[in-house]
């Protein structure tokens, strides 16, 4: 639908509060909403995961990822440097959508992130 359609419809004031809302909103918030754990679905078990970068130095990515790891209730230990690795621990579901946002919605350039190992973690 064309955005002249939509001021002659009335919805002008809805097209001005969605413009205030993406202006208001943090890039990681808008990019993390995207990867979100399934609402009313019972935590699993603990499982651990271990992930490795290529680098990690930007203090914005480290700063997500706390972000995120508290956001999601996710216990996560970062190494920085060159290789960076994550340690990640929490029940299955938000782990799972805090890896998701750390390893996609970060740049990481040509070299890809990737899972070296998880496990479930024995209570």
């Amino acid at each position: 639908c064309r955005l002249s359609e939509l001021i002659s419809s009335g919805s002008c004031q809805l097209i001005r509060s969605l413009a205030e809302w993406v202006q208001s909103t943090e890039l990681h918030d808008l990019a993390a909403s995207f990867y979100q754990p399934p609402r009313g679905a019972p935590p699993k078990g603990l499982v651990r995961a271990f992930v490795r970068f290529h680098r990690v130095q930007s203090l914005m990515k480290r700063s997500y990822m706390r972000l995120w790891a508290e956001d999601l209730g996710v216990a996560a230990l970062l190494a920085t440097g060159q290789p960076g690795m994550l340690l990640a621990i929490g029940p299955e579901a938000p782990l799972k959508a805090f890896l998701d946002r750390a390893m996609k919605c970060c740049h990481w350039g040509p070299t890809p992130c990737r899972i070296v190992s998880s496990s479930s973690v024995m209570a």
